[in-house]
């Protein structure tokens, strides 16, 4: 999904075979994050084309080409909760967000009840991590961390999580003897 360096200075000179490249890289990405906060086709599709245009716009005043992933997660996260304010709808991000839907699944398949058992941050890192393959750097630079902050949080959820599971199934083979 990610674009080269090369590519990200491409764009930020004007070169449209560059934006083409990066629209081709991103397009999925973007409208499935924009679609999980807006929940409207349509609406998500408005956002996705505005959020382009706005890349291609602003791409030249980014400082580091290496910092172009986040920023571009960003610009679409901003954009599609802006549309959210702007239909006077406005959900919080925590309900509208894909952890809902995750954190359900998990309920339904391990009866864990995971938004109980771990903070709306420590969620967040799952989710931003697991679902959409945000670097811990990336998550660090969003949430106002350090990267080994948010990778040992990560690690710490997941074996908490193991250990849960696996205990689930040694009562279940308690209960079936």
């Amino acid at each position: 999904m990610k674009v080269s360096v090369e590519t990200i200075e491409l764009l930020q000179k004007g070169y449209e075979s560059a934006f083409n490249q990066v629209y081709e890289a991103y397009e999925r990405f973007l409208y499935f994050l924009i679609f999980t906060i807006v929940k409207n086709e349509e609406v998500a599709k408005d956002i996705l084309q505005d959020v382009f245009i706005k890349i291609f716009i602003e791409a030249p005043h980014l400082r580091y080409a290496k910092n172009f992933h986040s920023w571009v997660i960003k610009v679409a996260r901003n954009s599609a909760l802006n549309a959210v304010k702007e239909m006077s709808r406005y959900v919080p991000l925590e309900e509208c967000h894909l952890e809902k839907y995750v954190m359900e699944s998990y309920t339904v398949k391990y009866n864990f009840d995971l938004p109980i058992l771990f903070s709306a941050e420590d969620n967040l890192i799952i989710i931003y991590h697991l679902v959409y393959g945000i670097s811990f750097k990336e998550i660090a630079t969003m949430l106002k961390s350090t990267i080994d902050r948010i990778a040992s949080r990560f690690y710490r959820i997941l074996h908490k999580i193991k250990r849960m599971y696996l205990e689930r199934e040694e009562a279940e083979k308690k209960d079936k003897n």
